[in-house]
Parts: C-alpha cells; structure tokens; sequence
C-alpha cells in the first residue's frame, strides 16, 4: 500500500492530465468545446505540475516554433479577409495545446501505459456511442442507413465526419491489439477484437470512401510497423472482395447494395471534380501567398461549399506555394530535431506514426484543414514524437514493465548519468544537477 500511494505521489496529476489528454482525442469531432475544454483544463494542471515544462519545451523547440509562427503572420498579412484568416489561426493556436499535453506525458509516463489507458477510453467512447445510437434510433430510422445516423445522433456533421471520428477511436485500439510489446490480458483483447469488428463493420455501413481508403492503408501500414502478416492479409483480401463483390453477390442483398453504394456508378469522385477544377483556377490567381486560411467559403470559389475537399488544395489555397512551403518545413524541422530523443521502437511513436498515416491518405479527398480538429489530430502525431522518454521499453505487461536504459537519448545526459533497475520499469538520477527529460539544450 505505501509502494502504491507513493507512486501515485510521483505521478500526481498525471493520470488525470492523461484522461483528459485521451478526452480531447476522442471528443475531436463532437459538437461542442468538449476538445479543447480539455485540452485547456490539462493544460492548467501541466503547469502546476510541473511549472518550467512549457518553458523548457518552447526553448527546446524555439527554432521550428518560431518559423511557423512567422508563417502565421505572413498568412494574415496577405489575407483577402484577414478577420476571417484571424479566426482560422486561433483554431489552430487551441489545437497547439494537444502538442505540448501530449509532449508532457510522453516525458512523464511510459510509453506503454499511455496507449493502453488511451485504447481503454477509446474502447468506452465506441461502446457509449454505439449504445446512444441503438437508444436513440426510431423505429422509422434504421441504424443499418448511414444516411440516418446524423438524425440519430442530433447533429449536422456527415456521415463522412461520423467514419472518420469512429477511425480515430478506433487507431489506439488497433495499435495496442497490434504491438507485441503490449501484453494484453484475455478479457482486454477479446473486448478490443469485438470492439473492432463492430467499428469495422459501422464503418462499412458509411460508405464513405474516403475513410474506408484511408483505413485500408493505414491497416496496410500498421501490418508493416508492427510486423504483422495478418494485417498485411486482410489489406489486400478486402480490396479482392470489393473489386468483385458487386458481381459475385446476389442482388437486393444488404451486402450487394453496401458494394454498389461504394461504387454509386462508376462516378468515383462523386462532383469532387468540380470543385478540385475551380480551386485550382483560383490558386493559379495567387500562387505564391494565396488566400489566407479560412476564407474558401467566404470567396464562392464553388457554390456553397466551405472547403475544396482536399487538405493539400486547402492548403496551397489558404497559404500559396511559399508559405505552404514554410509551414511544411517548419513541422519537418519539429520533426527532425525531435527524432534525437524519441523513442521509435515504442508504442507512442508507433501509435502517432499510424495516426499520421491515416491522417495524410484522408486528407486527399476530405478533411477541412483550417478548424481545429483537423490541427488537433496534426498535433497529437507531434506530440506523441516530441515526447523525448529517458527510457526505452523492452516489454510491457499489466504487471510487470521490464525496462533498458537508452542514455544517450536524454536531453542533456551522458549514459552514466541515468542508471535502471532491471525490472519495474523505473530509472534514478546519478547526477542529482540532470533535472528533467526536456531541459535546456
């Protein structure tokens, strides 16, 4: 019991900074400010824990920050409608928090322990949110039609934004169930293996295409990351069984009219041509410094639609080829200069470099890039690689964390600086002047 309380005394908040950590993950696409509330809130207990962490991160990283921030400026400079642009940009600043909570607790906790308590909430969401929509369901509107799940749920988003949220669950789950260094118990994996069958099957029943493409390669991927030949298989069985589904099943049939919906007649972009066309004219006007972000809808570019339905158009659109340019660079530099102290054999990283997959492939044919749940998912990928642990996970068990010391990969420490226990996952200073994992460089 002592050994207990005085490890929840070492940690302090950092179980709760987590919960909400995992909240504002999973809360991305629901309506309301229950995201960044969160993000917000965790943000407050970081720097009562842990007061220089913000600082120490900012000087860490000032060289990147700094160059996407001038980015920023340049965007609202050359803004057609700079109110507008101004709004797009404190979106983005409410999403830069999920950087540095997630950044935080890949320091402070291990890497392991983090995507399990995420994977578990992620487990509870789908579980809650499939039972609202049976709850909710009329007897008129069957669960079955996607085309009804806005009206179940009580709100505007499509069925499109619906898969997508329903994915980005789905991912820690996927990658706790995948990763050879998380040992699961037997209940965990049978409740995250039904978890993902019905998730799978849900999002099936979307017939969004965008989201199934950007699943099929992200489990592709995944199959790759973690070595995992059955992944791979079930990569390519699908997309066997969707090529010929249409005239191998029997007409009339839920299965048969799932296939012909994904196909809707050969028209595979689905008016997306339109819009691609009349977006790139209008890049062609301003190519070098473009719009501003946020203004797309506000300049009739097609119609009444609020985004070209391509994050890589939004973003020459919003930014021009310079700053675009400049902002790529900007993460890439984060990137880069994180990838000294990252962890890349450990399930943060794995799990951030996974979202980051399904993240890119959806941004082709969807995803509004200038809100703040598109920056949000941005963020958290850094975050997850910025997060510099001391310690380099061998394997995780429910009771048992065996763990190898990686000193050379300690911001500002030696490798006899950091010496571990063998077992019990934990690492004590030798140098008593060695202050944290994110010091000053």
């Amino acid at each position: 019991m002592e050994k207990l309380s005085a490890r929840f005394r070492d940690v302090g908040f950092d179980w709760l900074i987590l919960l909400l950590a995992a909240l504002s993950f999973l809360t991305l696409y629901l309506p309301g400010s229950l995201s960044s509330g969160s993000a917000i809130l965790a943000i407050i207990l970081i720097s009562c824990t842990e007061p220089r962490f913000i600082q120490r991160f900012f000087i860490q990283y000032r060289g990147p920050i700094i160059l996407v921030f001038l980015i920023l400026a340049m965007a609202i400079s050359f803004s057609s409608l700079p109110f507008k642009t101004s709004k797009a940009i404190y979106d983005f600043l409410r999403a830069f928090l999920l950087l540095l909570i997630f950044s935080y607790l890949g320091a402070k906790l291990q890497s392991g322990i983090i995507l399990r308590g995420i994977s578990f909430l992620a487990c509870l969401f789908l579980i809650v949110f499939f039972m609202n929509m049976f709850l909710e369901a009329e007897p008129s509107q069957s669960m079955m039609s996607s085309a009804n799940w806005a009206q179940i749920l009580r709100t505007s988003y499509s069925r499109n934004i619906i898969a997508t949220q329903i994915c980005l669950a789905l991912i820690p789950i996927v990658c706790v169930l995948l990763d050879r260094e998380v040992v699961l118990s037997k209940l965990e994996q049978s409740l995250y293996s039904l978890c993902v069958a019905a998730s799978g099957f849900a999002i099936l029943l979307s017939l969004s295409r965008g989201t199934l493409l950007a699943a099929g390669v992200t489990v592709l991927v995944a199959g790759f990351v973690f070595h995992q030949r059955k992944a791979i298989l079930c990569f390519f069985s699908a997309v066997l069984i969707l090529l010929f589904a249409a005239l191998l099943l029997p007409a009339q049939t839920l299965a048969h009219n799932l296939v012909s919906g994904l196909y809707r007649g050969g028209d595979l972009l689905t008016a997306r041509t339109e819009i691609y066309s009349a977006t790139f004219d209008f890049i062609l006007k301003a190519p070098w410094f473009g719009y501003g972000p946020g203004t797309f809808k506000h300049l009739g570019v097609v119609g009444a639609y609020t985004h070209p339905h391509s994050m890589y158009l939004e973003l020459l659109f919003s930014f021009g080829v310079i700053g675009s340019s400049g902002l790529i660079a900007g993460f890439l530099w984060l990137s880069r200069r994180s990838a000294k102290i990252s962890d890349k054999d450990g399930p943060l990283f794995k799990f951030s470099l996974i979202l980051f997959v399904f993240f890119m492939t959806r941004g082709i044919f969807d995803i509004h890039l200038f809100v703040y749940d598109t920056w949000a998912v941005l963020f958290i990928v850094l975050g997850g690689v910025c997060c510099g642990p001391s310690v380099k996970k061998v394997g995780i068990s429910s009771n048992v964390m065996r763990t190898e010391c990686v000193g050379e990969e300690v911001m500002g420490a030696a490798p006899e600086q950091v010496e571990c226990t063998a077992t019990g996952g934990d690492c004590r200073e030798v140098n008593p002047g060695f202050e944290s994992v994110l010091d000053d460089t």
